[in-house]
Parts: structure tokens; sequence; C-alpha cells
């Protein structure tokens, strides 16, 4: 991960090469051994399929795979962990689930002690007025990365840490977390921000008995006084969360959310001002930002999953991607009594927000987010003996 964008092959980065590598084996795999799928899976695939079905998708074939690629990720690994879930190998797959979000704290401690140089070097602190500054990056390609893959560690870990038995493991998990914590502040990022305070909602309070409710409210409350304080003689904090840099003091509606809304709207007059045929079946993503660079100079996306995937897919691409949420819902929804059901909510949490917020092209949350879907849903899993004493021996950490 490290070496992904800094290594080049002609003009491919490694880091999408190993990503097409990984894309192709999971294919393979499903091909191998893919008779068993379900609505999920199949809304997935014709969403992927969708992409290449849009007005600009032919005159930006680079782009349009690149879309196709990061998206596709989400239906393969849901098919994969369908058919090669079993009683089992479940515990090889919620060690999976640990294990990545404790190497993605960890993977943090190089940078934060400069002892590597980061991928991306993060929001330019001067902006907002502390020079030679910038925020965390870390191992990621970008600031929004790092945050969201923190959040979701953070949630991941907090739930292994109220579900642990075992008091050295519950320590371990701790440190991380706090880690993980203080690394999610100093990237700056306002989706992480958002992402990691909805997940957390769902892991800790949801569902909870009132004795342990009374507690989280009061735990809330003393980390709301931390975090008022915090914002209070943090002069970065206060400019991000209130849309203010050193050059504009004062927020415009165009300037909100870092012009979220500017660019979605933007977006959306683009598509309905378009013939029938494109706003059925959408403008795709580089045609739609070389509109959008034509009306306010500069091709942004809407920083709105759900104004994307009308706008590049058009009316057809925006009901197949809904309806995919709402199959997600309905496994979710149905399975409330399950061992994992807090977790899975958590991260579905994270991704409506950061979708909502940002787009739906996060690798891993896409990744997390499938297998979790699936081993939800595997039928028996609150009452067959082997899930239980797996899932049993993992919390234990034995």
């Amino acid at each position: 991960m490290y070496m992904g964008p800094r290594i080049h092959f002609y003009s491919v980065s490694f880091i999408i090469l190993w990503k097409t590598i990984l894309i192709f084996v999971l294919i393979f795999l499903v091909i191998k051994k893919g008779k068993r799928i379900n609505n999920y899976i199949k809304l997935g695939y014709l969403f992927s399929l969708k992409i290449w079905l849009s007005y600009g998708a032919f005159m930006y074939i680079s782009d349009t795979l690149t879309s196709f690629s990061k998206f596709i990720l989400i239906p393969l690994v849901a098919h994969f962990t369908l058919n090669y879930l079993t009683n089992t190998n479940f515990e090889r797959f919620l060690n999976f689930i640990k294990i990545i979000s404790i190497y993605t704290i960890i993977s943090t401690i190089p940078f934060l002690l400069n002892l590597l140089e980061p991928n991306t070097e993060g929001y330019d602190l001067a902006t907002y007025g502390i020079a030679g500054s910038f925020g965390f990056g870390g191992l990621y390609q970008n600031e929004h990365s790092a945050s969201v893959n923190m959040a979701l560690s953070i949630i991941i870990l907090t739930y292994f840490l109220l579900k642990s038995k075992n008091n050295y493991y519950r320590l371990f998990y701790f440190s991380l977390i706090a880690l993980g914590l203080h690394v999610e502040y100093i990237t700056y990022v306002r989706t992480g921000y958002l992402g990691l305070l909805a997940g957390a909602y769902f892991v800790l309070y949801k569902g909870r008995k009132l004795k342990m409710k009374l507690i989280m409210i009061f735990l809330a409350g003393i980390i709301s006084i931390g975090l008022f304080f915090l914002y209070k003689n943090d002069k970065v904090l206060q400019m991000r969360l209130e849309d203010k840099t050193v050059y504009r003091e004062h927020t415009s509606e165009n300037d909100l959310g870092s012009g979220r809304l500017l660019f979605a709207k933007t977006n959306i007059e683009n598509l309905f001002e378009s013939n029938i045929a494109v706003i059925f079946f959408g403008l795709g993503r580089s045609y739609s930002q070389d509109l959008m660079a034509k009306k306010i100079g500069g091709r942004f996306v809407s920083h709105n999953g759900f104004v994307d995937a009308l706008t590049d897919n058009g009316i057809i691409g925006l009901i197949i991607f809904l309806s995919m949420l709402y199959q997600t819902y309905i496994i979710i929804r149905k399975n409330k009594k399950n061992i994992l059901y807090n977790l899975t909510i958590s991260v579905f949490i994270i991704f409506l927000t950061v979708t909502l917020t940002q787009s739906f092209y996060f690798f891993f949350l896409n990744g997390i987010l499938s297998i979790l879907l699936i081993m939800l849903n595997q039928q028996g899993v609150n009452r067959n003996k082997i899930y239980l004493n797996n899932y049993k021996q993992i919390l234990n950490e034995k």
C-alpha cells in the first residue's frame, strides 16, 4: 500500500495494478465456485454494468473503467463471501475484519514519528493559518480515505473491545482506539468525523440495556465537554467546521460544505438540461465534470454519492443504487438478533454517511461492508454451535 502510488509500470501505478489483480482473482474464484447469489449481489453487478451505459462512458473509457473497477468490488466480495463462507472458516472471515482494522491504525505510527514520508500530505493547514503544516494522510492517496478508514477501524475495534472477555486484549484494543481517535482528529476531515459519530451511536448505544444506556449517556456527556474545549482551543478545527479559511471569513450559500451544495446543484441542473435519454441513462462521470467546468470553472464531482449516482448514471442508475441499499437494509433488519447486528449496522451507517457527504468509492469500507452483510445473513449464525463456538473463541482471544 505504501509503495503503490510510488512505483509505476509505464503509466500505470502499482496501486491500480494490485487492485486490478485482486479483482481478477475474485472473478476467477466466483466463476469457479459462485453458484449461490442473492438480490444484493445481483443489483451490485447491475449497477456496475450500468456505469458503462451513460452518455460519456465511451468518450472517457479510462475514467469509466476506474469507476467500474471501484464499484464492482462490492458485489464481487459479497459473491465470494456467500460461496466460500462456511461453519468452519467463519473465524477466518471475522479475524480478517479485526486484523485489517488493527493494521490500519498501527500503520499510522511510522508517519506520526516522521519515519516515513506520507503518500499524501493531507489538507494544507496554511489555508487555516498554520503555515508548513498538513493534515494526516499516511498510507493513503488522499486525506478522505485516511479519515474514513480510520473511522471504520475505530468502530470495528470498539465492537471487539465491548465483546472481548480477555483483559489484555481489551487494553490492546483501547490503546489502538485512542491512537485511532488522535489520528482521526488530525486528518481534519469532516466526512470521517461524521461517519465516526454516526457509527458510534449504533455500536455503543443501539440495543443496549437501560443501565448501559445511562452509562453511555454519562460518558458521552464527558466526551462532549472535552470535545468542546478541544474545539475552542483549535483554530483549524473551528475553521474546518465553520467552512472558513484565512481567505474567507464569512460563509455564503455556495461555500457550504466546501462548495458541496453548489456542485450538487450544478450537476443536477446539467443533467436535467439534457435530452430525455441522457436524463434516464446519465452523463457519465467525466462528461458531467466537463459540463461543471463550463459553468463554475472547475471539474468537480458532487461530493454526494446519491447525486453522483443520479447525474453519472441517470434515473435508471439511481433506482438500481437505491434498490441495492434497500436490499442491504432488508438483510440487516431481519437479523436484529444476530451476533453481528450492531457491527454491521454501524458499518452500513458509516457507508451511508460517507456516501451522503463524499462518495461511495471507498475500497476497504465497501469490501468490509459486503463481508459483514453476508456473514450477518448466513442462516443459523445465532443457533449453530460451530459458529457460536468460533465466535466466542475469537472474543476470548484464545
